[in-house]
Parts: C-alpha cells; structure tokens; sequence
C-alpha cells in the first residue's frame, strides 16, 4: 500500500474483506445487484468466486463458463468453482452448449483427446457438423523452425482456390490468414520474421 496506490490482487482482497466483515455495506449491494452475470466464469480465482458468493446470496447468480479451457489455468483460474457454485447456490440449473460452429470434426476429435485428461473436468462432449482436411502436427528442430513453417505455408498457399464459407471458388490472399499467439514475445517474433520474408502485415 504505498502512496495510497494498490494492485488488482489487492483490490480484490479489499472489497471481500469489507462485504465479508460488513453486514451494512453486504446487504446494501446484495439489494442493489438484484440478478448478476459472471461470463467466462473458468477464468475466476478464488477472491473473484467469494466475491460472487458474497453479493449473489440472494440466488439470482447466472455464470457462463467452458471448464475445457481451465486446460491453460488463466491466472488463478480453479476448477473447483464449478463444483463449488452447485453446492453453495441452490437449485442450480446446468445446459450444456456442446455444438461448436467455429471448428471442424478433425479439430474437435483432436481437441478432445486432451480434454478428456482434465481431472475433475465436467463430462461432455463437443461436436460440430462440419469437416475438413485433417490436423497437422509439426513439431520445429530449431528456434526458428515454427515461423518458417508458417511463413511458408502463407507463401504456398497464396494464389490458390478454395471454397469459401459461402459455397464460392476464391483465392487466398494475405489478408485471409492470421496467426495467433499466447506470449507477446512470440507475437514480436512473428512480426519480424513476416518483415524479413517481406510478407505484408498489420
């Protein structure tokens, strides 16, 4: 607590102390958050649960989360809110939104064989309708071996048809690829290397 100032671990800590040790201030937003919304609730830690459960004891709590990503265990993130939430709220109501519009059935069959190692992970399955071409593992032998493979398949694909998502021959162009990352170091890597190779990007 240097010149007033505190982080956000510290504000956290600050506000459960003051809901949990004040009956006024407690029952004065139990009142006034009559229904609350916790979105990407898997990435909660345990000062975001209890604050959760300190405001929502009136039962009118609603949280939408995926535990199948607690696989990267964001900053904190506890698998035990889930079960904790069922047992200390009652009457909870589960819907599992399993149908995923985004990937393929060879990325999510891949994407399964490692959800299914989640200890205490809830059972369920995700499935989609739509195919394509199968998963490709590549595992580089030197440092910079993961950018040049990328870079090259951009390279090799360029100019090529394809069928687009509205049933329509196009080509690839640049702008149809994207690369993500976790790290910003790996980002910044990324961006040098696409400079080196003199490949377009923003």
């Amino acid at each position: 607590d240097r010149a007033g100032l505190v982080d956000f671990a510290e504000l956290l800590l600050r506000a459960h102390e003051l809901l949990r040790n004040n009956r006024i201030v407690r029952e004065h937003y139990q009142n006034r958050f009559r229904h609350i919304l916790v979105d990407e609730f898997q990435d909660n830690n345990f000062g975001q649960y209890e604050l959760i459960r300190l405001l929502g004891q009136n039962g009118n709590v609603m949280v939408v989360g995926d535990d199948n990503q607690l696989v990267m265990r964001f900053q904190g993130a506890r698998q035990a809110n889930f079960a904790e939430f069922k047992k200390q709220f009652a009457n909870v109501q589960e819907y599992h939104l399993t149908e995923n519009f985004r990937s393929t059935k060879e990325i999510i069959g891949f994407a399964n064989l490692f959800l299914e190692n989640i200890d205490d992970r809830i059972d369920k399955e995700n499935k989609t309708s739509r195919t394509g071409e199968k998963v490709q593992i590549v595992r580089p032998d030197k440092e910079d071996g993961q950018t040049e493979f990328i870079i090259n398949t951009i390279r090799s694909l360029l100019g090529k048809e394809y069928v687009n998502k509205d049933g329509e021959k196009d080509k690839y162009g640049y702008g149809d690829f994207a690369i993500l990352s976790r790290k910003r170091s790996d980002g910044r890597r990324f961006v040098n290397a696409l400079k080196a190779y003199d490949v377009p990007s923003t």
